[in-house]
């Protein structure tokens, strides 16, 4: 059996993530994107499926003049193949971008309020407004004689749109929640409600003077809309627009938590997680005598009732610095994790919650993402997730003299998985076994021994069952190495499933040292030994039976006639290198 003649400790490079919540230096100026070219703000952003981002909201130095959204590529650059060198809008009555959404064929939908009323624009992918949809790409709809307010708009797997909103009548009179639905070529429906339109005129006490904010759709097709009120109420539709009674408390729940110290949720956004739990975000008081409101979120159950399991008895407060903050925005991870974007300390921030509601010290700065080194105030109102999990940001900030509002966009490095990287060392070469040991490591699922014959291309040559199998000193006996240099490295999989490897141990075999015979009675010759060489004969429990140095190159017959019958190992030491060989005496 070929034996070692050196072994080497190579290191083996790796390469760290960037920590979740850190700027991507890699995006416009070392992550954020601050575009004075054009004056206004971001309210949404989106992603088309090549990865460019669209930014959505107001232009103008009066930041309404008009609808305007602006596209950018993947690395922050303005997209001038997009509208008009890179922008496009209307200057109508159209106002601004409040909602938005991506559909398949990447063009873009988009809702306003304008006068007053419920607006929509359909833009192909390119920028161009699309004349199929409504009248030459605007639709403009009256809920009633009274003044409406349009806040959300979301878009069925249909194609069918959906938008909320509330009626405004005589101050201090009772607000009526609304929903209108679209056919997908900008027509109202007239399967829902009573001729694609919902009023719901029972709204009572505290929600009387509410706004209605957001709205969300469940698996089943069922409509979820939020109000801004002292309750925090969500009422949920069927799809033809009739009031589901089954629905918490005949038809409405309250994101209000079982703490009686915490008010409830001033919510302006909804996300239906996929086993339909109802997520709010916004800002609440965190207790019922305070002033002072905070970024915050609440979860329901599918049927309506609070998810006591979720934060804090069914809410969780972010606390910025003790300052006022609040969410505008907030994504669902694949993992379940809960990212809110909105303003803290007078700019951008984001926070990133654990499936169950408390907060992901992990990300960020103990759970917290403040936005630095822009100049002036500002805050973010949209917040996306790229495919490979980056965060962006969407919002403004306001600077300059005279002060005006800029389009301001910032993007995250952000990993999901957030497993554990172990990284195990190889300890050393054990001789007589012809293998490696290594040491034990908490929190590791399995070890996998890898080998290879040119250190580029490796296979798997022992593996361990799981953790529980181990000692605390690990080793494994190659009992077919490779001719020439072998390379050996260890696999380490957390319990996690992070996966990261050892450093590398080189170990070449020598043919020109040859024993024989094998097995020895009286002598053993040896072959290739060069001038002052060391010999040893050492037992397997380690006992060092014969020592003797030579002075002469070539062959030597080694006496072995005192030794007892059994296995031994032949130990040479010569030109600075150790070699190994086994011999059985008989």
């Amino acid at each position: 059996m070929k034996r070692n003649l050196f072994f080497a400790f190579i290191l083996l490079p790796f390469i760290l993530k960037a920590q979740s919540g850190t700027l991507d230096k890699s995006f416009a100026d070392s992550g954020i994107l601050l575009d004075l070219n054009y004056p206004g703000i971001i309210n949404k952003i989106g992603l088309q499926s090549d990865g460019k981002i669209i930014a959505a909201g107001a232009g103008g130095s009066d930041l309404s003049s008009f609808f305007l959204f602006a596209r950018y590529n993947t690395d922050g650059t303005l997209d001038s193949s997009f509208g008009s060198n890179g922008v496009a809008g209307n200057y109508n009555e159209l106002d601004q971008v409040l909602a938005l959404s991506i559909l398949p064929d990447d063009a873009l939908l988009a809702m306003a309020h304008p006068s007053y009323k419920v607006g929509l624009a359909k833009y192909k992918k390119n920028g161009e407004l699309d004349s199929s949809f409504g009248n030459n790409g605007i639709v403009i709809t009256s809920v009633s004689q009274n003044a409406n307010s349009a806040s959300d708009m979301v878009v069925q797997p249909d194609g069918k749109i959906v938008v909320c909103g509330y009626i405004i009548n005589a101050p201090n009179e009772a607000r009526q929640l609304f929903l209108v639905r679209y056919l997908p070529g900008g027509s109202l429906d007239n399967n829902f409600g009573d001729g694609g339109i919902v009023i719901l005129v029972d709204i009572y006490g505290d929600e009387s003077l509410a706004t209605v904010n957001a709205l969300a759709l469940q698996k089943n097709g069922q409509i979820v809309v939020s109000l801004s009120d002292a309750k925090s109420t969500v009422y949920r539709f069927n799809t033809d627009g009739s009031l589901d009674k089954t629905f918490g408390n005949n038809g409405s729940a309250y994101f209000q938590s079982t703490d009686d110290a915490v008010k409830g949720l001033n919510t302006v956004m909804l996300v239906v997680q996929p086993d339909d739990k109802i997520i709010g975000c916004g800002n609440g008081l965190l207790k019922k005598d305070a002033s002072e409101y905070y970024m915050a979120a609440s979860r329901l159950n599918a049927d309506g009732s609070i998810d006591s399991s979720f934060g804090n008895n069914g809410i969780q407060h972010v606390i910025f610095g003790g300052q006022t903050s609040d969410c505008r925005s907030m994504v669902l991870q694949s993992d379940g994790k809960i990212i809110l974007a909105g303003r803290a300390l007078g700019t951008m921030a984001m926070t990133r919650l654990n499936a169950n509601g408390t907060i992901d010290s992990g990300f960020g700065e103990n759970g917290q993402v403040i936005l630095t080194g822009v100049e002036g105030s500002g805050a973010s109102n949209s917040v996306a997730l790229q495919k490979d999990n980056k965060i962006i940001l969407g919002g403004y900030t306001y600077t300059g003299v005279p002060v005006t509002g800029y389009l301001l966009l910032a993007r995250y490095n952000n990993d999901l998985t957030k497993k554990q990287i172990i990284i195990a060392k190889i300890r050393r070469w054990i001789q007589h076994h012809n293998g490696i040991i290594w040491d034990n490591i908490s929190n590791v699922k399995n070890y996998s021994v890898q080998r290879s014959g040119d250190g580029a291309h490796w296979s798997t040559v022992y593996n361990t069952i799981n953790h529980s199998q181990l000692s605390i000193n690990n080793y494994y006996n190659d009992p077919s190495p490779l001719p020439g240099t072998n390379y050996y490295r260890l696999q380490t999989t957390s319990k996690d499933g992070a996966v990261q490897y050892s450093n590398i141990l080189a170990i070449t075999s020598n043919d020109a040292i040859k024993i024989s015979p094998n097995p020895a009675k009286n002598i053993l010759h040896i072959e290739g030994l060069s001038s002052k060489a060391k010999i040893s004969v050492i037992s397997f429990n380690g006992f060092t039976a014969i020592s003797q140095r030579l002075m002469a190159n070539g062959s030597y017959n080694l006496n072995i006639a005192s030794l007892q019958p059994g296995n031994y190992l032949l130990k040479i030491e010569m030109n600075g290198a150790v070699v190994t060989k086994k011999f059985l005496k008989e």
